[in-house]
């Protein structure tokens, strides 16, 4: 059967994460693709799951991940999984987007990678504690460069504070049996304007219902043990107005 490579950068760096997806796939490759930086501001469920990686064009940077060979069934899996159209411009999930990594021992191979279209995302957003562990757990699995192992242990994540989790968990409880029912409905309604609008509109009112409350029950910004949001910030500027505070 052919095989056709995906270059994986986000929770699919876990093993554990493509067993439970239902992959399968037959060879697993570091590589690093040049020219693309990751972020994480595919808009996620808020409050409990703030973002989600995607990747987004950057002259001079990269991104270190796995290409991973996978089967057409597997291929199949992954697009339905990620609420992804291999083909389509007005995808409700990501886009494939063709892309030429090139492993760690210098072969470079052709793969189609899933980046996010930027009417869903939202700059500045950071993903979740758990999604960034998941993260950095595979990274360290695949054996990828340990500098960007180190990047990723080094970015801040999101922890959700108990109010915002309740409410987040009583939300996917209500939500979840809806989810595929409006993402087919917004698929058909993407062809004649922004068909995504619902998948995210309960997430703005939680948010919205979540100003008011403090901050340690909506949750916080929180760094790994070791790290230094001064440092942080010498990286990332966007950082930066939180380590003037602490400082202060």
């Amino acid at each position: 059967m052919p095989v056709r490579w995906n270059f994986a950068f986000g929770s699919n760096l876990s093993a554990a994460r493509r067993t439970r997806r239902g992959l399968t796939p037959q060879e697993v490759v570091p590589a690093v693709l040049e020219g693309w930086e990751l972020s994480f501001d595919l808009l996620g469920f808020p409050p409990s799951e703030p973002g989600f990686a995607t990747l987004r064009r950057s002259p001079g940077a990269c991104v270190h991940g796995l290409l991973v060979a996978l089967d057409e069934d597997d291929v199949d899996t992954l697009l339905r999984s990620e609420f992804a159209d291999a083909g389509e411009t007005r995808s409700v999930g990501y886009h494939v987007v063709p892309v030429t990594p090139t492993t760690y021992d210098g072969r470079a191979i052709e793969a189609f990678t899933l980046v996010a279209p930027e009417r869903v995302l939202h700059p500045g957003t950071v993903a979740s504690r758990r999604y960034m562990k998941l993260l950095r757990t595979g990274a360290q699995e695949s054996g990828l460069n340990p500098e960007w192992v180190a990047f990723l242990t080094a970015h801040p994540a999101w922890q959700t504070g108990p109010l915002a989790r309740g409410i987040g968990q009583l939300w996917m409880l209500l939500w979840a049996p809806l989810l595929l029912p409006t993402v087919a409905l917004a698929k058909v309604a993407r062809r004649h304007g922004p068909g995504c609008w619902v998948l995210w509109a309960q997430a703005a009112a939680l948010v919205w219902l979540l100003r008011g409350a403090p901050r340690g029950m909506r949750g916080e910004l929180v760094l790994e043990d070791g790290q230094d949001w001064a440092a942080l910030a010498a990286a990332w500027p966007r950082f930066r107005t939180r380590a003037d505070a602490i400082g202060d």
